[in-house]
């Protein structure tokens, strides 16, 4: 589209970023960006970073396959083991392109690359890490290195407002500005989307801040709110009668004295994880809490990665329980975000209103403010409760990219805690 998508495109700049609201064309600029460098440059190696595995294969891998898959299997092949495109080129003299498909998730398996170009997709999404990591790979010799991001904006607290809005570094110091050009854009000028579509979504967010970030891209302040993205509107359902579900995992988040959440999540065969019933009590006895499990027939229990003796505990009395993937504060962020956020029309996650505790925590989680400091983005206000939140995104994370059989529900063993 003529406007921030070409000039994006054909930008030379170190850094550029393509910023806009939801359906704005970002990821369909940052594929053509990444095929035309390919194309033009053989031998050139490019990684593609999204937020979660299924963003990988759901959204960067789909916008390939829209755009470029009359071409496939003449100028490139995905290759899934190495979850990789390449471009023959000239193959038998080591020429061929690659683009690497990689996760946020494990952004430290990026270190060690030597890249020609690396791009960020919804890096609204992703931890700074992620950047930090990537961009100094860019050193292929031979080639113009250049990293770019395209994302719909994350509040003026997040780091892509301090480097692309404020020109600043980590350690607030100024950026060379003309590395970090901005190109932006509306939902409403993507003359692709379906008619009516953008009318739709402002009446539906009407005239909110919420509404100036999804749709028009603009950065704006939530006052600290953790997931602004959480509606009761959207995100809140119960499921249709007769749904099927092709797995279910059990979050878990234990407290003695605070309060032990359960909250059981399930996958539908259109790949949304759904929150459909939750535990929630202060000072829970361990014997309840082994019987309320007992009682839910759970196949798998996913809980806190620090809490070894609880888990100890659960597996003596039976529990089919295992550590969460990691209890980081920005990747339970970034994921839970990431699954928030509304593809076609939809988010990737709804909540039963059967879960009372965890659609609370939503509307109240707050990012912690010192007295006379600036707003932290690496912890939560201690006011605001996130038993049931930290329950939910343990098992959230145990479905992103997970395979695997189902597991039968485990036998209750009549032994102490």
């Amino acid at each position: 589209m003529e406007g921030a998508q070409s000039d994006f495109f054909v930008s030379k700049a170190r850094h550029p970023a393509f910023l806009a609201g939801r359906r704005g064309g970002k990821t369909v600029g940052g594929v053509v960006k990444g095929f035309s460098y390919c194309f033009e440059y053989p031998g050139a190696l490019g990684c593609a970073v999204a937020p979660t595995f299924p963003n990988v294969r759901d959204v960067v891998l789909r916008t390939i396959e829209a755009l470029f898959g009359a071409l496939r299997g003449r100028e490139w092949e995905f290759r899934a083991g190495d979850m990789e495109i390449v471009f023959p080129g000239r193959v038998d003299r080591g020429m061929a392109s690659r683009i690497l498909l990689r996760s946020a998730e494990s952004y430290d398996t990026l270190r060690g690359l030597t890249l020609a170009w690396g791009w960020l997709d919804e890096a609204g999404l992703q931890p700074e890490q992620v950047m930090l990591i990537l961009m100094p790979s860019l050193t292929q010799q031979g080639y113009p290195q250049q990293g770019w991001v395209t994302s719909t904006p994350s509040g003026k607290r997040h780091w892509l407002h301090r480097v692309w809005g404020e020109k600043k570094g980590l350690d607030g110091e100024a950026l060379w500005g003309e590395d970090y050009p901005v190109f932006r854009a509306r939902t409403v000028e993507n003359f692709h989307n379906p008619p009516g579509m953008y009318e739709h979504l402002k009446r539906q967010y009407g005239g909110t801040r919420f509404a100036a970030q999804e749709l028009e891209g603009e950065f704006v302040i939530f006052e600290g709110q953790g997931f602004p993205q959480f509606s009761d509107k959207i995100h809140v359902r119960y499921p249709p009668t007769g749904m099927r579900f092709l797995r279910k995992v059990v979050g878990m988040d234990y407290g003695s004295v605070s309060p032990t959440a359960l909250i059981e999540v399930g996958k539908d065969e259109a790949g949304r994880l759904w929150a459909l019933r939750e535990f929630y009590k202060p000072r829970c006895d361990p014997s309840e809490l082994v019987k309320t499990l007992g009682e839910w027939q759970v196949s798998r229990v996913v809980c806190d990665p620090t809490a070894k003796d609880t888990i100890e505990a659960l597996k003596r009395a039976g529990v089919p329980v295992k550590k969460a993937k990691t209890n980081e504060f920005k990747r339970k962020t970034g994921v839970a975000g990431a699954r928030l956020a509304l593809q076609g029309g939809e988010p990737g996650c709804f909540f039963s209103p059967e879960c009372p505790n965890l659609i609370a925590e939503f509307g109240s989680l707050r990012y912690a403010q010192p007295r006379g400091a600036e707003m932290l983005t690496d912890k939560w206000d201690a006011s605001s409760a996130d038993h049931a939140f930290d329950a939910w995104v343990y098992a959230l994370m145990d479905f992103e990219g997970a395979v695997g059989r189902p597991q039968a529900p485990f036998a209750l063993i009549e032994r102490g805690w």
